[in-house]
């Protein structure tokens, strides 16, 4: 019997696995609580480990109240410090977010689909045309600990198109769930962009701050570029409009069977991710490329761009000066594969944005490819924005 393992270690370069190897370190609820990112996520302790640190903390911070989490589980329950299980194994403590935006008296999140395309060099998007919100099936206040109902987005939540504020924008204006969530922020003064751009700076440090170790994963594999995936980040609002991740799911559902009108939504993400990944590309022959129509949808010089070091250090290709790879006559054919991809996701991307590479970033620790990507998506935004 042919394991799984054999399968993907016989994969070949045409293929596609929609998953991508080391993705545990963001959908595992501890590791990405605890991945010390900068923003965007409540601060979070790691138990038993940081058991020390989090009494200190909370010591320090009486006021604050706090969420027990674990992978085994989805049960959570607002705790104050004292009541915190300092011992449960593989579980980690969050500060609650006690002032969470509310619409029509219920809590909410918003739900962002994003597909990682590769990851070393790392290209990570995100689907910028809609947005998935899920309401708590009870009104927030009176608030009531014990009632999860009330601050906890369960499978039985309350869809977008049952809150009234919402009913007329969608069933009678016919706004998409992110175009009613923008009318409803601008009669309140604020801006859905505000909103949008906390949430791509979020997912892009998330990446950024674990893509050494999902990396690590790939050294067992022969063809890297064939591992993608989707999953969905969590985030919630407060009154504040700060933005803050709650948690990223692996294989999303995209099963409209509980809420029909979903059906879209879903329908749309695939046929961008699709586009995106080059499934749906028209030049294809037996399931490969045909080398022939490959570079008429990719032609090589569209690749390569003006850079003034290659008529001035580079004629010899020196290792040490690595601006040089993006040159044609030095370029490797690992690189120039990459690029090609890249080329291929930004003709088919649709309505996919993508978060990284972030050309303004300043990401320090990146690999000689992933220093070479950003550059070249650099040299392409000046002689097309699209690029940026």
């Amino acid at each position: 019997m042919t394991s799984l393992r054999d399968v993907i270690s016989n994969v070949q370069p045409t293929q596609l696995i929609n998953h991508i190897p080391g993705s545990a370190y963001y959908t595992f609820k501890v590791l990405l609580a605890t991945a010390a990112l900068t923003k965007g996520v409540p601060k979070s302790f790691a138990l038993p480990s940081q058991g020390l640190e989090f009494k200190q903390y909370a010591k320090d911070h009486p006021k604050l109240e706090w969420v027990q989490k674990s992978n085994a589980h989805r049960e959570i329950r607002v705790l104050t410090a004292d009541n915190v299980n300092l011992l449960q194994e593989e579980s980690f403590v969050q500060q609650y977010i006690n002032n969470p935006l509310l619409i029509d008296g219920k809590k909410f999140d918003i739900g962002i689909y994003t597909v990682v395309t590769s990851l070393s060099p790392l290209r990570v998007y995100i689907y910028e045309n809609e947005i998935l919100l899920r309401f708590c099936s009870k009104s927030y206040h009176p608030f009531d600990p014990v009632d999860l109902d009330k601050y906890v987005v369960g499978d039985d939540y309350t869809p977008f198109w049952e809150m009234p504020t919402f009913r007329s924008a969608y069933n009678h204006q016919k706004l998409s769930f992110k175009s009613a969530f923008a009318q409803y922020l601008q009669t309140k003064n604020k801006s859905i962009d505000y909103v949008m751009k906390q949430i791509r700076e979020t997912i892009q440090q998330v990446f950024e701050k674990l893509n050494h170790k999902m990396r690590a994963q790939l050294s067992d594999h022969n063809y890297p570029q064939v591992f993608f995936e989707l999953s969905r980040f969590d985030f919630l609002v407060d009154e504040d409009l700060n933005v803050f991740l709650m948690e990223a799911n692996m294989s999303p559902n995209l099963s409209s069977q509980h809420f029909k009108p979903n059906a879209l939504l879903y329908e749309q993400l695939l046929v961008n991710i699709f586009s995106l990944l080059g499934i749906t590309q028209n030049y294809r022959f037996d399931g490969a490329w045909s080398d022939a129509f490959r570079y008429v949808e990719i032609p090589e010089r569209s690749l390569h761009v003006p850079l003034e070091i290659c008529k001035t250090r580079c004629g010899s290709c020196p290792s040490e000066v690595v601006e040089c790879s993006l040159c044609a006559y030095c370029m490797p054919e690992s690189l120039k594969l990459h690029l090609s991809n890249a080329y291929v996701e930004h003709l088919g991307r649709r309505e996919m944005r993508r978060v990284v590479p972030k050309l303004d970033s300043s990401e320090t620790e990146l690999t000689s490819y992933d220093w070479l990507q950003k550059r070249w998506f650099q040299l392409k935004c000046k002689e097309d924005v699209s690029f940026c």
